[in-house]
């Protein structure tokens, strides 16, 4: 699923049939009320099709019953249980032996694909972050050729000083090179 919107309809339509049945008018604000929201904010933001946060997610499984993996993705059936969503805690104390290996190797398989859809997201955020790099860099470099030509001046050590002679119009923000080189934070004195 592309957004949430269409989720959301499902998704409120249950909660609809769970406050009649507790005596409450169902509303965004008693939706928000119920998932430990002080407003509906966020119920009107996912109505317009902006995903939830895990914790939102996960309070919809646990109160609501939905499927995890259904809530995550859009795939799935809404209240389809997934092998992992199964109940962890099963009672080997009784059963073979063969059937208690068995299970040990599903589980290390399990370990091991998760571990697997691990790695590939760190070398996914990895490579994102080199992207992310290489665009503040050409932007450096661009705002010091913007910023050279506006105040003739071609060098490095320009650069900070013009940032602070004019913040309005760099979005009243001003180069700091203590941290990263290509951060910028808030003008100080500026609220």
């Amino acid at each position: 699923m592309k957004n949430f919107s269409d989720m959301f309809d499902i998704i409120f339509e249950v909660y609809r049939s769970h406050a009649r049945a507790a005596g409450i008018s169902p509303s965004n604000v008693s939706f928000a009320r119920f998932l430990g929201h002080d407003h509906d904010g966020r119920v009107r933001a996912w109505k317009k099709g902006q995903w939830p946060s895990a914790d939102d997610l996960w309070q919809m499984h646990q109160k609501l019953g939905f499927s995890l993996q259904w809530l995550v993705s859009g795939e799935g059936g809404p209240f389809e249980t997934t092998p992992s969503e199964a109940p962890a805690v099963q009672d080997v104390s009784s059963g073979s032996a063969e059937t208690k290996i068995s299970r040990i190797e599903q589980l290390e398989r399990d370990i091991a694909r998760k571990s697997e859809e691990l790695e590939k997201a760190g070398k996914e955020r990895d490579k994102l972050m080199h992207e992310l790099l290489d665009v503040q860099r050409e932007h450096m470099k661009l705002l010091k050729e913007q910023i050279g030509k506006k105040k003739g001046r071609e060098t490095d050590d320009g650069l900070e000083a013009s940032l602070r002679e004019t913040p309005a119009a760099y979005g009243k923000k001003t180069f700091h090179e203590e941290k990263a080189p290509y951060h910028f934070r808030d003008t100080p004195g500026k609220e």
